[in-house]
């Protein structure tokens, strides 16, 4: 009986710490410039798919949350060249740097296409408090007009120098 516990135990313990060192995805923010009495509705959460983004970064993708598109939408961009702080990608162009072990860029969208009726569907959905979805409606209807915005995420592995 002792032996088939202590089995028992170290096949716990051991998927238990692979599932810990396994990769998870990173949360980062999407930030829409607004006004300060828009700025509590103006941070998003940016969930990444897997932690590809250590140390320094060529090409990164990410979702642009519904509350803002309507639908969460996937954007890539990548770096103009080793040299510059310059990255584009379809509809999108970034200026990004890595200081210690954050990235950060400033994006600018091209032609994007917003459905109004999905967008507030979703704000309504994920903000029930009427009071946090009217603000996030004046954030969308604001990044729609000039959609600018910071994204920011905390990068795993070594720190980097910058």
């Amino acid at each position: 009986m002792q032996v088939r516990f202590s089995f028992f135990t170290f096949v716990v313990f051991c998927f238990a710490a692979s599932f810990a060192n396994a990769e998870r995805p990173i949360r980062g923010t999407y930030q829409v410039p607004v006004s300060d009495e828009l700025k509590a509705f103006a941070d998003y959460p940016v969930k990444f798919k897997a932690d590809n983004y250590q140390e320094t970064p060529t090409t990164i993708s990410f979702p642009m949350p519904s509350a803002l598109l309507g639908e969460e939408t996937i954007f890539t961009m990548s770096k103009v060249n080793d040299q510059s702080t310059e990255w584009a990608g379809p509809n999108l162009k970034g200026n990004c740097e890595t200081t210690g072990r954050y990235f950060k860029c400033s994006v600018r969208f091209d032609s994007l296409t917003i459905d109004q009726t999905k967008l507030e569907t979703s704000i309504d959905q994920q903000y029930p408090a009427s009071e946090e979805a009217a603000g996030r409606k004046m954030v969308a209807f604001s990044f729609g007009a000039e959609p600018i915005g910071i994204l920011i995420y905390k990068m795993r592995g070594q720190s980097t120098n910058k």
